[in-house]
């Protein structure tokens, strides 16, 4: 993790002190700053951060690192504010380091949406082609996938997922140099093409949807989304310079996955790096959390998204009135290895200001 002060102007004339508490719920392996010296001392789990010395001049900017101590399985932390009366809590769950983590990997089947719409003419389509050929580089020997493309109409490479074995990808390559912009833009039938087909057993679905969003119809779409995903996952990519974000960060919402923007050539290799270097690696899957009763817990998001390697998973929640002293709020999933689950009691002393503003 890193914080950072910024100051535009610097003069030896003007000093600062700092102080910084640092509460991770965890230990921590580094607590340090790149450019300052600083004093670092812990208490119960909390570490306290000053810079040396009682002022500094303000010639540089101020970075403060730390790292929690690597482990081999998944995390999980509640912190707690109270606001006129109402707990808040935000549920963080991290994910196993890179490096201890065991290695086992989910079979996946991966299904590539790709619009080919007139609006994605020029560059966007380009940009699509490349991601799209970055995704079936990507793909692994136990993987079976699919692409579909989308226009006016729709149409699937394959009846159903196939193999990534060599002869099918050379066939997909082939299939994705062919792809030209033209027509409308109709993501019904792409989305139900994807979302009803048959499904393969024991595969986790991951569905990646590269589109500028240009659409009109969101409402019609999320409804579809929410009532025929299923076990799948939808991944949006926005290519363009103006994608349709809010669609595009809703729908992904909607499907227990994330939104990447793409809005330059440039970009397409170190995003799509990035976001199936991601997908190759889920570490706990179907999360849920079962608060106790004796209080109304809103919480959000309300589905809530898989954990993979690199990217904790964080969920906010409101409840009418304080829980029981002794009460737990459980955590659990899916893990290669199994079934995971974390019991967190909900009864600290601690308070930690800023968690309730998303009921602000």
């Amino acid at each position: 993790m890193c914080i950072r002060d910024r100051h535009v102007t610097a003069s030896k004339d003007h000093r600062i002190s700092l102080r910084a508490t640092i509460d991770a719920g965890m230990p921590l392996e580094i607590v340090a700053s790149r450019y300052h010296p600083v004093e670092v001392s812990e208490n119960r789990g909390r570490y306290t951060v000053s810079l040396a010395g009682n002022d500094v001049p303000l010639d540089h900017d101020f970075e403060l690192l730390w790292r929690p101590v690597a482990s081999s399985v998944p995390r999980a932390m509640v912190f707690r504010e109270t606001i006129a009366g109402q707990p808040h809590y935000l549920l963080m769950v991290l994910p196993p380091d890179a490096e201890k983590h065991a290695g086992l990997t989910m079979p996946r089947e991966l299904i590539f949406i790709v619009d080919t719409s007139g609006s994605m003419h020029g560059a966007s389509i380009a940009q699509a082609k490349q991601a799209l050929t970055r995704a079936i580089d990507d793909l692994g020997p136990g993987d079976r996938f699919n692409i579909v493309e989308f226009n006016s109409s729709a149409r699937a490479l394959y009846h159903q997922s196939v193999a990534a074995d060599a002869v099918n990808l050379a066939h997909a390559r082939r299939f994705v140099n062919g792809l030209e912009a033209n027509g409308g833009t109709e993501m019904r039938p792409a989305l139900r093409l994807a979302l009803d087909a048959p499904g393969a057993e024991a595969y986790l679905r991951q569905i990646v949807f590269i589109t500028d969003g240009s659409v009109g119809n969101e409402d019609e779409l999320y409804a579809m989304i929410e009532t025929r995903l299923g076990n799948a996952r939808l991944f949006t990519v926005g290519i363009g310079s103006a994608p349709n974000s809010w669609f595009m960060r809703k729908a992904a919402e909607l499907g227990r996955g994330t939104f990447v923007v793409i809005s330059a050539l440039l970009e397409v290799g170190e995003k799509m790096e990035r976001l199936f270097d991601k997908l190759g690696s889920p570490q706990v899957t179907n999360i849920s959390v079962s608060w106790p009763g004796g209080a109304v817990t809103e919480a959000y998001p309300e589905i809530v998204p898989d954990l993979y390697l690199g990217e904790p998973v964080t969920v906010r929640a409101r409840a009418s009135a304080p829980f029981q002293p002794g009460s737990d709020v459980r955590v659990s999933g899916d893990s290669p290895g199994g079934a995971w689950s974390r019991d967190l009691p909900l009864a600290r002393d601690d308070e930690h200001p800023g968690i309730g503003a998303l009921w602000a």
